[in-house]
């Protein structure tokens, strides 16, 4: 074999081995990658939701019921917001997964529970989107790396 194919192989092969690998690292961590983000979202919305509140809307929303609850049409994301026992402290957002039922259908949601104080009266916020967003955004994620890889080949 000449030295030329040699080196075309040696090329080809080390150019395969270098898009595999990046393709399975990137395969690897998507579910981090995608949780990370979608918690990321979740932190946004709270901090739009909690900045555009004001006392009127507070009340509003919770003179309804003891509870508010929004969510969109395809219940792809809620929210609930509701008055917190005195004794609860003010922590950290907490994420969690967790099962909840929306007008009698039943997701698996990644919730964000915060507290917030607003007038001197504790909330607690629970925002969630449902994992199916999480599974989207891999797709999409898989979709890029493969072309990228498929281009870079």
């Amino acid at each position: 074999m000449k030295l030329q194919h040699k080196l075309a192989l040696y090329n080809t092969v080390t150019k395969i081995a270098i898009i595999a690998l990046l393709g399975s690292l990137t395969l690897i961590f998507m579910d981090r990658i995608s949780i990370s983000h979608l918690q990321q979202r979740l932190i946004d919305k709270r901090n739009k939701l909690v900045s555009n509140l004001s006392s009127a809307e507070i009340e509003d929303l919770l003179n309804r019921e003891t509870t508010f609850t929004d969510y969109n049409i395809l219940k792809e994301e809620y929210i609930v917001l509701n008055i917190a026992t005195p004794a609860t402290p003010d922590t950290a957002p907490k994420f969690t997964k967790g099962n909840r039922e929306i007008d009698g259908d039943e997701e698996e949601y990644l919730i964000l529970s915060d507290y917030f104080s607003y007038g001197g009266i504790s909330y607690r916020l629970e925002i969630g989107e449902t994992m199916q967003a999480v599974q989207q955004l891999e797709k999409t994620i898989i979709f890029f790396t493969l072309l990228i890889l498929f281009i870079s080949v």
